[in-house]
């Protein structure tokens, strides 16, 4: 039997269906992990725990210890009187998800590049965007919000109500108001960084970048960017770009596209332009003028992701009686809010 040019492991020839070794499929199970790694945004800054024992539709449960307090001052005779450890629990409920695609049979036998390194390639983009999107679902359901310009809510929001270097201080204090702990980062040559982080869409970030506080704090600072779509920090906040967030519509742009008045959009990067059929019904009656972003601020371990089953190649082998080859990505995941009060959801325009 021959093998198919650059397919180690694939065995093709005009009387044997293309077959895929047991190495084979956890080698590119691994790649579709690596592939999506790039694409991903949200999820290094998730916590994450694997219980491989679990079936889809059971949970994992995550937990959330409460702080010791303060200690106290001693005098002779005095005991110390420790204090026991406590903590609450938070479910995390898993579920199937998979992507499936097929090559022909042909085309795999006479094809001169890796078709499986392509496939391989593309059902890592698809497990990202997947991935994505879920865990954007799950960041945006913290209860406190804020709004551009110190707006009181979203119907209050008007033209010219863009983010800036002051509602960025706004957040921050807000962050440690609410008592929001930081992320920590140790840094090479010593010492350790705190920060919160903050995904915003890119078309709210190109603004802020125009401000000139923005300049100058990003000038004198010297930060290096150390996380994907990393842009700059600011008051002890570090901004991902993005062109995956929540963009509500305004009511022009519902009735142009012929979709539901409380419709809020998400701008998949893999499109490239916002898709009408990625849509998502916002719980918030007020309905906007304008188009509004949607931008999430959060610390240190403010969601979960859980894992039954972590993202693998699924070989369909061959169907359409020896015509084609299917194969798919298959997970079983979940995530939630560990910590819902740790994140803050903020809204603004663009001009």
């Amino acid at each position: 039997m021959a093998v198919t040019p650059g397919l180690t492991g694939i065995t093709a020839s005009p009387f044997v269906a293309s077959t895929l070794t047991s190495l084979d499929i956890a080698v590119h199970s691994n790649e579709i992990y690596a592939d999506a790694l790039p694409i991903l945004r949200l999820f290094p800054f998730s916590v994450i725990k694997t219980e491989l024992n679990k079936q889809p539709g059971s949970k994992i449960v995550m937990q959330r210890f409460a702080p010791l307090g303060r200690g106290k001052k001693l005098v002779e005779g005095d005991p110390i009187v420790p204090t026991a450890l406590t903590s609450t629990t938070q479910e995390i409920t898993i579920d199937e998800y998979a992507k499936a695609t097929k090559e022909s049979e042909l085309l795999i036998r006479t094809q001169p590049f890796d078709t499986m390194q392509i496939a391989s390639d593309k059902l890592g983009e698809s497990y990202a965007l997947t991935l994505d999107l879920q865990l954007e679902l799950c960041v945006f359901t913290t209860p406190n919000s804020t709004f551009a310009n110190r707006r009181a809510s979203r119907a209050a929001l008007v033209a010219g109500d863009i983010m800036t270097a002051k509602d960025v201080r706004d957040l921050a204090l807000k962050a440690k108001l609410l008592k929001i702990p930081k992320m920590r980062q140790a840094i090479n040559g010593g010492g350790v960084d705190e920060f919160y982080v903050m995904f915003a869409h890119s078309n709210v970030l190109r603004q802020l970048r125009d401000d000139t506080q923005w300049r100058d704090a990003d000038n004198y600072s010297g930060v290096v960017q150390q996380f994907l779509g990393e842009v700059g920090k600011l008051e002890g906040i570090r901004f991902i770009d993005t062109t995956v967030m929540p963009q509500v519509l305004s009511d022009v742009n519902t009735t142009a596209m012929g979709i539901p008045a409380d419709t809020v959009l998400i701008d998949n990067e893999d499109l490239g332009a916002v898709d009408p059929t990625e849509r998502l019904i916002d719980a918030t009656a007020a309905h906007p003028t304008l188009d509004v972003y949607k931008s999430i601020m959060f610390g240190s371990r403010y969601f979960g992701y859980a894992e039954g089953l972590p993202v693998e190649l699924r070989d369909g082998g061959v169907i359409d009686f020896g015509r084609e080859h299917a194969l798919a990505w298959y997970s079983i995941y979940g995530c939630g809010l560990l910590n819902p009060n740790r994140g803050i959801i903020y809204e603004s325009v663009i001009e």
